[in-house]
C-alpha cells in the first residue's frame, strides 16, 4: 500500500485474521448461550473470556488502523472515486460492528443484547467477505495499471 511503512500490510492482514479467528471461536458459544440452540462445542470459563477480552482488544488495533488508513488510502480513494463503494461499505459496517459490539456489552435487554450479538455476527461475516472483494479489485486495478504503464507504443 503506498504511503504506509513495509509493515502495514502484513499487520492489517494480521490483525483482520486474529478478528475472524477469535470471532470464529465465539460463534458457538453465541448459538448455544444467546439463540439456545444446541452445538457440539463452544468456549468455557476462562477459555471465553480470554477469547472475547483478545477479540476485543484486536477490534482495538482494527479502529487504529481504520483511522490510519483515513489519512491516506481512503482520502485518495475517494479523490480518484476508486472503489470508493466497497470502501464505504466497509466503513459503515465496521463502525455497525462498533456500535453492536458495544450493545452486546451494555444492552441491558436482553432481547436487543441478542439482536445486537446476532447482527454483530452477520456483520462481521460481511465486513470480511467486502474486505476480501475490496482488496482483490484494489489487487486488480493495480496489476492493470502496471501492465498499461509497461505497454509500448506501437509505431505505424
Amino acid at each position: 500500500m503506498k504511503g504506509y511503512p513495509k509493515s502495514f500490510y502484513p499487520v492489517l492482514m494480521i490483525t483482520v485474521l486474529l478478528l475472524l479467528v477469535t470471532g470464529g471461536l465465539l460463534i458457538p458459544t453465541l448459538l448455544d448461550v444467546n439463540l439456545e440452540w444446541s452445538v457440539p462445542w463452544r468456549l468455557h470459563g476462562d477459555w471465553q473470556i480470554s477469547v472475547s477480552a483478545m477479540h476485543t482488544t484486536v477490534s482495538f488495533m482494527m479502529i487504529a488502523i481504520v483511522g490510519s488508513l483515513w489519512n491516506i488510502h481512503m482520502r485518495a480513494g475517494w479523490r480518484h472515486r476508486k472503489h470508493w463503494r466497497s470502501g464505504i461499505s466497509l466503513v459503515v459496517m465496521m463502525f455497525y460492528l462498533l456500535v453492536t459490539a458495544i450493545g452486546i456489552y451494555y444492552l441491558s435487554n436482553e432481547r436487543l443484547m441478542i439482536f445486537a450479538a446476532v447482527t454483530h455476527l452477520v456483520a462481521g461475516l460481511l465486513v470480511f467477505a467486502l474486505f476480501i472483494y475490496h482488496a482483490i479489485i484494489g489487487y486488480q486495478s493495480v496489476q492493470h495499471h502496471r501492465k498499461s504503464a509497461h505497454k509500448v507504443p506501437s509505431k505505424l
